[in-house]
């Protein structure tokens, strides 16, 4: 679970991920959008894996576009500190059985 804090940079990337028209599965993305919505102040962001991974990929699709990019290294830095954040409330096991149950390279 991440901090109500972090709801709004969650839907940022989702919006990043709409910008760029990447398909995505519409069904995660809106019900996941919902749910960051719909947090309250001081209420944790409660994430399943998959919604984890699909977020961490849209981090890795903004700091691809941010290439040469004056903020580039500041974006490098956010997507660490958010990727981290995303990863920690599971184990590498567990990473490592989403990722060969989905065929997704998350670890």
């Amino acid at each position: 679970m991440l901090p109500s804090e972090g709801a709004q940079a969650l839907l940022t990337i989702i919006g990043i991920v709409d910008d760029q028209c990447v398909p995505v599965d519409r069904a995660r993305r809106d019900r996941l959008e919902r749910a960051l919505l719909e947090v309250l102040p001081g209420e944790p962001v409660d994430l399943s894996i998959a919604d984890a991974a699909f977020l961490m990929d849209g981090m890795d699709l903004t700091e691809a576009l941010s290439i040469g990019l004056p903020w580039f290294e500041q974006v490098v830095m956010t997507a660490a500190f958010v990727r981290d954040a995303l990863h920690e409330p599971w184990t590498d096991a567990e990473w490592l059985a989403y990722r060969d149950a989905t065929n997704v390279r998350r670890t």
